[in-house]
Formats: C-alpha cells, structure tokens, sequence
C-alpha cells in the first residue's frame, strides 16, 4: 500500500484482491530473473537480501522468504502490517517489517533485491511521486541490483477499469468496487470507491465502511526515462509476469532493471 489515507480499512478486504495463484506467478517470475540475470549476495552475506516496497499483508515478502532471500517489506498502512507480521509468526518466517511511506524509505545498507508489485506505485498521486521510489530504490539498490516492478496500463484505465463495477465476496465478507474513469486526466485517473460490508461474528449482522482512492497509469516512456536518470539499466519489459512483450491490450507491465555500476 501507499498511502495510509483511505487504507485503513481497506486492509481488512485486502488478501480478496490478491489470490495465492497469482503471487506464486509473481515469486516465480522473479525467481526466475535472479537466476538469469546471475545475481549473487553481497560481500560477507550468504543471502539475497529482498525489499518488498508497499509490501502490504506481507504475501510476496513470505514466498521470498520461503525461496530464501533474507527478507525486509515496508508499507505505509499500520494496518497491513499488523496482518503481515501475525502471518509472519504463524509461519516462523523471519521477516522484516518497516512502517514507512515507500517515497522516503530508509535502510540501514543496501539491498540486492527490491520489488514492487500489484500496481502499488499506481497509487501514488504524480508521476513525480513515482520517480522519488525510482530514486531511493537506486540509492539503496547495491550495484547490480535488480528492481522488479509492475505498473498498470493506460489501456487498463480506459478499457478494464474505466467506469466499471465490480464485486467480490469472500466469507464474512462483501466488497463493490465502483471505478469513475476521468477522461481529461493526464495521467489517466481513476477514481476508485469501495464499499465494504464485514460480518459482525456475533450476531450476523454487517458493518459497512467505505474507501476512496484515485490510481493513475503512466506511459512507458517516462518509466524508462525515470529509471535511466536514476542509474538503473532497463532490462527487460513484459506483458505481467509472462515472458511475453507487451501488446495494445496489455493491462499490467512488468520492468526489470539493475542498478548500474557507474550512476549516469
């Protein structure tokens, strides 16, 4: 998550939105471009050190973990990671966890891993806010470093999102998902609104509670543009977590890059 503004809540309904299937994808992937991309822990560590930036209740940061990466997530909802560090316990995995607002992290040393996944940087209100993550993850990146991250597409916004409705329920839980598709935005806003009902357990009655939020797409090129001034090198850009290039119909890009050993 991003903001904690609008988030509160929205932590409770949070695992609705993101199915196991679709981490495993996501661990998988990235699993995969370490392999590749031959990277190696830093001098004097026997691990890959992983951040997971806007981490959330912590699923990604437990599938790096369990891969065996030493493991640090950091997200701006008290919330999350409450939820995140109660399944951190339940399952004995050592992992880390940072309140922080992903635009201002803060570590004590540099990472070999840095993630971002589930559109998370979408949620933040600028571009601009987008190229601050872009900037400290290349300051806490060691050289050579991959950063993996995915963002949505305009076409998304447009076409998927625009102005739809959608519903998902879950036990003791039902949640609609209203989208408001600005046309005249510049960076092709959508204004989302949830109306979530939660079961009292007691008495089968339901508690409803709303949240707002506004999610933006960014075109490639100024992704790109952001990484290269940061002292990242692009290596690749994929259709989600697939091994495919991106098409017109895209709704997700995935970015890899590495952290440069000379800052351009």
């Amino acid at each position: 998550m991003t903001d904690n503004n609008g988030y509160a809540g929205f932590a409770a309904v949070y695992d609705l939105f993101t199915d196991d299937e679709e981490y495993d994808r996501i661990a998988g992937f990235i699993k995969s471009a370490v392999k590749q991309y031959s990277l190696t822990p830093q001098q004097g560590q026997d691990k890959l050190i992983a951040l997971d930036l806007a981490c959330g209740t912590g699923k990604l940061c437990q599938r790096l973990c369990a891969a065996g990466f030493d493991t640090m997530g950091v997200d701006i909802s008290e919330e999350c990671l409450e939820i995140a560090i109660k399944k951190a316990g339940e399952s004995a995995l050592p992992i880390q966890y940072l309140l922080q607002d992903i635009r201002e992290i803060d570590m004590f040393g540099t990472v070999d891993l840095i993630t971002c996944t589930m559109d998370s940087l979408d949620h933040l209100p600028t571009p601009e806010d987008i190229h601050k993550v872009i900037e400290r993850a290349a300051f806490f990146a060691q050289k050579g470093a991959l950063f993996i991250f995915d963002m949505n597409t305009p076409y998304k916004h447009r076409s998927i999102l625009a102005d739809n409705t959608f519903v998902f329920e879950d036990e003791g839980l039902y949640c609609v998902w209203q989208n408001y598709f600005d046309e005249d935005s510049e960076n092709y806003a959508v204004d989302i609104l949830l109306d979530i009902f939660s079961e009292n357990k007691k008495d089968g009655s339901y508690f409803r509670y709303s949240e707002e939020f506004t999610e933006i797409a960014v075109d490639e090129e100024i992704i790109k543009n952001y990484l290269a001034s940061s002292g990242f090198e692009l290596l690749s850009v994929n259709d989600g977590y697939s091994d495919k290039a991106p098409a017109s119909d895209t709704q997700r890009i995935v970015y890899t890059a590495r952290k440069l050993y000379t800052q351009k």
